[in-house]
């Protein structure tokens, strides 16, 4: 009997390490393939990004799977019905921050004004908006467009690439019409979503929120 009770025992321990080993398992490695780019803090920093965007979806989206919830945030993109608190979040700002204090931002983004100037297209007297995109030059952009394997995402990569200031309503648009929720089986084309169609829009709702407020005055 008391074997019994012994070999029971063993096998409920074995079951429950198992099933912490799957849990653990269970958070995915949004950015695995870049790891020829980025560098472990890097990856790390941009998949807690990636999980806090998840869970703010399954917030907002309750009762959908990830990836009809990816497909409804990207159609409210389209017809502008993201409300700016869902983008304007002090767990939002948190990311951010973290992402300036690795160094990870900056492998990413830069300021507009200053892509322009490099570019030698920025024209004196024409306001730019105060807002940070893609850098063109960045390692991450150009990772991303070796790396993608959806042509629909890496043709708006490449389109970023030669136009900085191209707006990101193009994109969503073009995902509102193709992307399905298949589509968001692939923790790549996750990540992209997350970081160039919901962080990089931080900036962007920062600045017409102080413009809101300016003309208020």
């Amino acid at each position: 009997m008391k074997k019994h009770i012994n070999s029971y025992l063993f096998l409920w321990i074995a079951l429950l390490l198992m099933c912490l080993s799957c849990s653990k398992s269970k958070t995915p490695d949004y950015a695995s393939e870049m790891k020829s780019c980025l560098n472990d803090t890097d990856r790390k920093l941009i998949n807690d990004a990636v999980q806090l965007f998840e869970k703010k979806l399954a917030h907002k989206y309750q009762r959908q799977s990830i990836g009809k919830a990816y497909i409804s945030y990207i159609k409210e993109l389209h017809t502008q019905e993201v409300e700016p608190d869902f983008i304007l979040s002090a767990e939002t700002k948190t990311i951010i921050d973290s992402l300036k204090n690795g160094g990870t931002y900056d492998k990413i983004w830069k300021k507009l004004e200053t892509i322009l100037k490099e570019n030698n297209r920025y024209k004196d007297g024409v306001k730019t908006i105060d807002i940070y995109t893609l850098d063109p030059n960045g390692i991450y952009l150009n990772c991303l467009i070796e790396t993608s394997k959806n042509k629909i995402i890496k043709k708006h990569l490449m389109r970023k690439r030669e136009t900085p200031e191209f707006s990101y309503a193009f994109a969503v648009e073009d995902f509102s019409s193709n992307f399905t929720e298949k589509d968001f089986d692939d923790n790549l084309n996750r990540m992209i979503i997350a970081i160039n169609y919901y962080y990089e829009l931080y900036s962007l709702f920062e600045y017409l929120k102080i413009i809101k407020e300016v003309k208020a005055q």
